[in-house]
C-alpha cells in the first residue's frame, strides 16, 4: 500500500465499515488518453473524497487509482458511496473517458495500526469490490444488516446471491444498492457463485420486466410447476433464466437448464435432462427411473426450454417427478401450456411500446421497449443513444415490431451496417431485414421469421391454414367475421372457433374477453405470406371485403338512434378492418363493393369527426370505374356533405350536383334529398337564402316522397335556420316543432341534438339566455350519448357565445379554448372561426387588444378559406367592434361596412350589427344625424322579440344621440327602454353601459344618485372580468366621480353579479323616470 494521505482526523476503530474503490478499464483509459489520464484521475478522487468526507469518511489509503476509506458508521458510508456516484455519473466528462468507479463495502470489528490496518475485513471488501462493475455498489450481508433500517433517501438494496471469495472459506451474501439516478441493470457479479448451476451468464443486461420477474418469482415460489407462455422471440427463456438466478439460494441442489430443441421423443427429453444434471445411466435401469430418483431428494429447480414440439413426453416426465420430488420446481418455456394438473401459465407478453404522444428521448425511454433497443444498439453501434432528434424513429421501429424483444434485438443488430432511417425503410419487409440474429443463438432465434415458423411447424394441416387465411383480417376481429370469412372449404365454419382456440395455445393468437381475437403485426405478416403462398390472397380479401361492407351498411345507418349508442364502438372496433377493406377494394378495382362500404360509413365519419379519413376514402372509391349508379350517387352525395363540413364549398356543390343527376336517374327519392339538402346548405353559405331555402323545400318533397323520416326532420331543421335568418323566429320555431316530432318519431337522437341546437339557437336570438345554455346542454348530452364526437367542438363554442352574451368572460374563453382546440384537431373550421372569434371577443372586453388582433386574423383566414360570406361577415363585424373600442373610428366603420355589404344573413352577429358599429363611429364623430339614422335602422329591422339584444344597441345609441342633442326626455326614456330589455335578458356589460349613461344623465339632478348607478356599473365589469376599454373610458369621463370621503367600495368576485345589481336597476329606473317627469314639466 502506498503512503497513506495524513489527515488529522483520528481512524475509526471497533466496529468499522470498509470501502473500497477501483475505477473501472483504467488501463485502457490510462492508454488512450496518456497524461489527459492524470486530469481525469485527479477530479475523479476529488469528486470522491468530498463526497466520503462529508459522511464522515476517513481516507485511509491509495493505491493507483483505488481509494480505502473507513468509515465509524455503515449507514454514512453507503451514502457517501452513493452520493459519490452521483457526482461522477453528472460530472461532464469528455466524449468516451467517462470514469466508471466499482464499490465495495464491508463492516467488521478492526483496530487501526499506526496510519493503516491489518484487518481480515479490509481484506474482505477488497474482494467484493473485484467482483463489482463500474458504476455499482455492492454491500456485504454484514453491512447490509447493519444498514437495512437506516437507508439514505430513494436507496433500496437487492440481493445479489451467494457467491466464493478468493481466500475466503465461507460463502458471502452480497447487496447492491439502488438509486434512481443510478444504473441498476449489471451482468453477474465476477465471482464464482456458489450454488452449483448450468444457467448461461450474458454479457448483455437484462433490461426492464420488473412487473413479470417478480410475478414469475412469486409463482415458483408458491407452486411446483409454472409454465411461461408465449409467442416465439417474446423472452421467455431469458426471463426464466433470469428469476432462476435471482431465485438460486432458494435451491440448495442448484438450478438447471434443459435445452429441449433437439429432443424429439420421451427418450430425447429425459436424456437432455440427464446431461444437464450430469446423470449417467446404469445398467439394468431405465435412464428415466435414474434422473427421477437422484432428483428425489434433492432441493433444485428445473428449467424446460422450448417445450412446445415434445408436449406429450414433457407433459409425463413432469407428471412424474413433481410426484416423487416434492421440492423440485419445474419452470417450463413453451408455446403453449403442458395441460397437467398443478400447472400455473404465467403468459408472456411482449415489452410495452410508448405511448402514441410520446416524442422526446426521455419520454421514449420510459418503455422498456426502447431502453431494450438503446442498449442493443449501443452493442452494434458504440455510442448510439436515443435522442429528440432520433426518437420519431425508433418510436416507429420499436411500435411496429410490437415490443418483441427478438425483434428488437435483431433490429438492433441491422444498425451495424445500416443507418436508422434504412432499418425504418426496412420494416417494409421486416422478414427481409431482421435476418442479423447471433451465431451463437439457436438456429431458430437467428432470425424472426425462423422463430415465428418455428410455430407453425407444430400446426395442424387445418390449424395452419386457418393461420394463413387470418392474414386477409387487419390484425382482428371477431370470431364470427373468421367463421364466415375463413370458414370456406376445405374448412367448414362452425370448426373454426375449435381451431382458433387452437392457436391462441399456441401463443399466435391472442383472445380478448370481448371474443375478438388479435394477432402481434409480426405475426401477422407471416400469415399475410403464407395466404399469398398459398395464392389464396385475392379470393380471401373479397370475402373480407363483402363481409365488412355489409357490416358497415347493417352498423352505420343505426348510428344516433335511441338505445344504440353501442353502434359507434362496434364500428370503431371494426374499423381498421373496414379500412382494410376499402384499400383492398381500391387496390383491386373493386368498385360496386368499396362504393357501397364508403358510402355506407358517411354517418359514421360526419359523426365521429374523421372528416378528412372519410374524404380520403370516399375520394378513393369513386376514382374506380364501373359499380352501380345508385352507390354511386350515394358516395358522391356522402363525400359532398363531408366536404361541406369541411367547408369546401366548391367541391362539395360539384359532388352534389353529380348526385342529384345519378339520383334522378335511378329513381332514388332518398339519396335525391340528401344531395338537395347539401346543395341547399352550400347556397346558404354563400349568403343565397332564396336559392337555399328553393333547394331545401325540393328536399322536403324528396324525403317525403321517400318516407325517410330522418332525412326531412334535417331538412326542417334547414329550413327553421332559413327563417331565422330572416328574422323571422316564429316560423323557425314552427319548422323546429315538426322536425323534432320527425325526430322523435325516427328514434333518432342525432337529429334531435342537432334541432335542439337550432331551437337553442333562437332562444339565443330572442335573449332567452338561460333557456339557451339548457338546450345546448341537453345536445351535448345527447351526443356524447351517441359517441358523436363531431358535434362537442360546435357546442362549446356555442355555450361560450351564452357566457359571452351574458358577461362571463372566464366561462368564455375557457370553453372558447377548448371547441377551438377541438376544431382544430377535427378540422371543423367554421366552428374553428366561430370559436377564434368568440375568445377574441373576450379578450377585446379584457382590453388584451393584441393578443385579440392575433385571434381574429387566423378566424380571418380560416372564414376566407370557407367561401361563405357570412361567416367572413362575422369576423369583419368582431374586427369592426375591436377597432372601434379602439376608438380606431376610421377602421371600424370600413370594417363594417365591409361586413355589412358581403352579407345579409345576420345568423353570425352574435354580439352586435355593423350597422351599430358605424352608428358608435358617426356618434363618436358628432355626426348626430348619420348616427341617428344607423340607429334607427337596427330598430326598424328587428323587434324586441325577435332581437332584443340588438333592439337595446340600437335604442341605447338613439338615446346617446338625444342626449347629444339636449333631448333629455327622449334620451332618458330610450336609456330606460335598454336598460330594462338588457336586464330582462340577462346582458350584464350591457347593464354596466346602461348605468354609466343613466348616472351621466341623472347627474345634474341627483349627484348621489348618479355615484351610486356609476359605482355599481363599474363593479359589475369587474365581477364579470372585464375592464373599460378606450372607447368606454371616453364615455366615463363626465361620470361624476364618487366623494371623496365614499372611496368605492371592493367589486363582487369574477362570474358573480353585485348583491345590489336587482335594486341598482330599479334605482336606475326610477332616477330616468325622474328625469323624463323633469323634463315634460320643463317643457309644459
Amino acid at each position: 500500500m502506498a503512503e497513506p494521505q495524513r489527515t488529522a482526523r483520528r481512524l475509526p476503530a471497533g466496529l468499522v465499515t470498509f470501502v473500497m474503490t477501483d475505477i473501472e478499464s483504467s488501463t485502457r483509459l490510462f492508454r488512450e488518453l496518456g497524461d489527459g489520464y492524470v486530469g481525469l484521475l485527479e477530479t475523479h478522487h476529488r469528486l470522491l473524497a468530498g463526497a466520503f468526507e462529508r459522511h464522515g469518511g476517513v481516507e485511509v489509503a491509495t493505491e493507483g487509482d483505488a481509494l480505502v476509506v473507513a468509515f465509524d458508521d455503515a449507514a454514512e458510508a453507503l451514502s457517501g458511496c452513493v452520493e459519490g456516484q452521483l457526482a461522477l455519473e453528472s460530472h461532464p466528462w469528455p466524449p468516451g473517458a467517462m470514469i466508471r468507479v466499482r464499490m465495495g463495502l464491508h463492516t467488521a470489528e478492526a483496530e487501526p495500526v499506526g496510519d493503516n490496518y491489518v484487518s481480515l475485513g479490509l481484506h474482505q471488501a477488497a474482494r467484493i469490490c473485484a467482483g463489482a462493475h463500474g458504476g455499482q455498489v455492492v454491500l456485504s450481508e454484514v453491512t447490509a444488516k447493519q444498514v437495512r433500517h437506516r437507508l439514505p433517501p430513494e436507496v433500496a438494496l437487492t440481493f445479489l446471491g451467494s457467491f466464493q471469495l478468493r481466500g475466503f472459506a465461507e460463502p458471502a451474501r452480497l447487496f447492491q444498492a439502488d438509486h434512481p439516478g443510478l444504473q441498476v441493470q449489471f451482468p453477474p457479479l465476477r465471482v464464482q457463485g456458489v450454488v452449483h448451476h448450468n444457467l448461461p451468464f450474458h454479457r448483455s443486461a437484462f433490461i426492464g420486466r420488473a412487473g413479470e420477474r417478480a410475478a414469475l418469482a412469486a409463482m415458483v415460489r408458491r407452486t411446483g410447476l409454472v409454465t411461461v407462455v408465449g409467442v416465439g422471440g417474446v423472452g421467455k427463456t431469458r426471463l426464466a433464466t433470469q428469476v432462476a438466478f435471482d431465485l438460486l439460494d432458494d435451491f440448495d441442489d442448484g438450478a438447471w437448464l434443459v435445452e429441449l430443441a433437439s429432443a424429439r421423443d420421451d427418450r430425447g427429453v429425459v436424456s437432455a435432462v440427464a446431461t444437464a444434471l450430469g446423470v449417467a445411466e446404469t445398467a439394468g435401469r431405465a435412464l428415466r427411473d435414474v434422473v427421477v430418483d437422484h432428483l428425489a431428494g434433492k432441493s433444485a429447480l428445473l428449467l424446460l426450454d422450448n417445450c412446445e414440439h415434445v408436449l406429450e413426453p414433457v407433459a409425463a416426465f413432469t407428471e412424474e417427478l413433481t410426484r416423487h420430488s416434492p421440492h423440485v420446481v419445474v419452470v417450463a418455456t413453451s408455446r403453449e401450456p403442458l395441460a397437467i394438473d398443478g400447472e400455473v401459465v404465467c403468459r408472456l407478453e411482449p415489452l410495452p411500446v410508448p405511448e402514441g404522444g410520446a416524442t422526446t428521448a426521455d419520454r421514449l425511454r420510459r418503455a422498456d421497449s426502447v431502453r431494450l433497443f438503446e442498449e442493443r444498439a449501443a452493442l452494434a453501434r458504440p455510442g448510439f443513444r436515443v435522442t429528440d432528434a432520433t426518437a420519431p424513429q425508433v418510436a416507429t421501429i420499436v411500435r411496429q415490431l410490437d415490443g418483441i424483444p427478438l425483434a428488437l434485438e435483431l433490429a438492433a443488430a441491422a444498425l451495424a451496417d445500416r443507418s436508422l432511417g434504412s432499418v425504418v425503410e426496412g420494416l417494409a419487409d421486416r422478414f427481409a431485414l431482421l435476418t442479423y440474429g447471433r451465431r451463437s443463438a439457436p438456429e431458430r432465434h437467428q432470425t424472426l421469421r425462423a422463430a415465428l415458423g418455428w410455430s407453425l411447424d407444430l400446426l395442424g394441416a387445418e390449424e395452419r391454414l386457418l393461420f394463413a387465411r387470418l392474414g386477409v383480417f387487419a390484425r382482428t376481429g371477431s370470431v364470427d367475421a373468421a367463421s364466415e370469412v375463413c370458414g370456406q372449404a376445405p374448412l367448414v365454419a362452425t370448426d373454426v372457433p375449435r381451431l382458433l382456440r387452437r392457436l391462441v395455445r399456441s401463443s399466435l393468437v391472442s383472445m380478448g374477453d370481448d371474443d375478438r381475437w388479435t394477432v402481434l403485426g409480426s405475426v401477422h405478416e407471416l400469415a399475410a405470406l403464407e395466404l399469398k403462398e398459398r395464392g389464396q390472397t385475392g379470393a380471401l380479401s373479397a370475402l373480407h371485403r363483402e363481409f365488412f361492407a355489409r357490416r358497415a351498411e347493417t352498423l352505420a345507418p343505426q348510428l344516433g338512434l335511441h338505445d344504440r349508442g353501442a353502434v359507434m364502438g362496434e364500428l370503431l372496433v371494426d374499423l381498421d378492418n373496414i379500412d382494410q377493406a376499402l384499400a383492398t377494394g381500391v387496390a383491386e378495382g373493386d368498385a360496386d363493393t368499396t362504393l357501397r362500404c364508403a358510402a355506407a360509413m358517411g354517418p359514421f365519419w360526419t359523426s365521429h369527426g374523421d372528416w378528412g379519413a372519410g374524404v380520403h376514402r370516399l375520394r378513393e372509391a369513386l376514382t374506380l370505374q364501373g359499380g352501380a349508379d345508385s352507390a354511386r350517387a350515394r358516395a358522391l352525395a356522402a363525400l359532398g356533405n363531408l366536404l361541406i363540413l369541411r367547408g369546401e364549398m366548391d367541391d362539395a356543390e360539384r359532388c352534389l350536383s353529380e348526385a342529384l343527376a345519378l339520383s334522378g336517374t335511378r329513381g332514388d327519392a332518398t339519396t335525391r334529398a340528401r344531395a338537395l339538402s347539401g346543395l341547399g346548405y352550400v347556397a346558404f353559405r354563400r349568403s343565397d337564402l332564396d336559392g337555399a331555402e328553393n333547394r331545401w323545400r325540393q328536399a322536403l318533397e324528396s324525403s317525403e316522397e321517400a318516407g325517410d323520416e330522418r332525412v326531412s326532420a334535417g331538412v326542417l331543421r334547414s329550413l327553421a335556420i332559413a327563417a331565422g335568418s330572416r328574422g323571422d323566429q316564429e316560423e323557425a320555431g314552427r319548422w323546429l316543432d315538426r322536425g323534432i316530432r320527425a325526430a322523435e318519431h325516427a328514434h333518432d337522437d342525432q337529429l334531435l341534438r342537432l334541432l335542439l341546437g337550432s331551437r337553442a339557437e333562437i332562444d339565443l336570438w330572442t335573449g332567452r339566455y338561460s333557456e339557451a345554455q339548457d338546450l345546448y346542454g341537453q345536445a351535448l348530452d345527447l351526443a356524447s350519448s351517441i359517441g358523436d364526437l363531431s358535434a362537442r367542438p360546435l357546442l362549446l363554442c356555442e355555450l361560450g357565445w351564452v357566457a359571452l352574451l351574458t358577461g362571463d368572460l372566464g366561462t368564455a374563453a375557457r370553453l372558447a379554448d377548448e371547441a377551438a382546440e377541438l376544431a382544430e384537431d377535427l378540422g371543423n373550421r367554421r366552428t374553428l372561426a366561430s370559436a377564434l372569434r368568440l375568445r377574441a371577443e373576450g379578450l377585446v372586453r379584457r382590453g388584451e387588444f393584441a393578443v385579440a388582433e392575433g385571434d381574429v386574423t387566423r378566424a380571418h383566414e380560416v372564414a376566407e378559406g370557407l367561401h361563405a360570406p357570412a361567416e367572413v361577415a362575422g369576423v369583419l363585424c368582431t374586427r369592426a367592434c375591436a377597432a372601434l373600442e379602439q376608438r380606431r373610428l376610421t377602421e371600424a366603420h370600413q370594417l363594417a361596412e365591409r361586413a355589412r355589404d358581403l352579407s345579409v344573413l345576420g345568423h353570425t352577429m352574435r354580439s352586435v350589427f355593423p350597422q351599430w358599429v358605424s352608428g358608435v363611429v358617426a356618434l363618436e364623430e358628432g355626426d348626430l344625424t348619420e348616427a341617428a339614422r344607423r340607429f334607427r335602422l337596427g330598430v326598424e329591422h328587428t323587434t324586441t322579440q325577435a332581437s332584443p339584444r340588438h333592439q337595446a344597441n340600437s335604442r341605447w345609441g338613439l338615446a346617446c344621440v338625444s342626449a347629444a342633442r339636449g333631448e333629455v326626455r327622449d334620451a332618458a326614456r330610450l336609456h330606460r327602454e335598454a336598460l330594462v330589455i338588457r336586464d330582462v335578458i340577462g346582458d350584464r356589460l350591457g347593464l354596466v353601459e346602461s348605468l354609466l349613461a343613466a348616472a351621466v344623465l341623472v347627474s345634474p339632478a341627483a349627484p348621489s344618485t348618479a355615484t351610486e348607478l356609476a359605482r355599481s356599473a363599474r363593479s359589475l365589469r369587474r365581477a364579470c372580468g372585464a375592464v373599460a376599454t378606450p372607447r368606454q373610458a371616453a364615455a366615463e369621463s363626465v361620470v361624476p366621480p364618487p366623494p371623496s370621503d365614499q372611496p368605492e367600495e371592493p367589486s363582487a368576485p369574477s362570474g358573480h353579479e353585485p348583491p345590489d345589481l336587482r335594486a341598482t336597476v330599479r334605482l336606475a329606473t326610477e332616477a330616468l323616470l325622474a328625469v323624463e317627469g323633469s323634463a315634460l314639466s320643463a317643457a309644459g
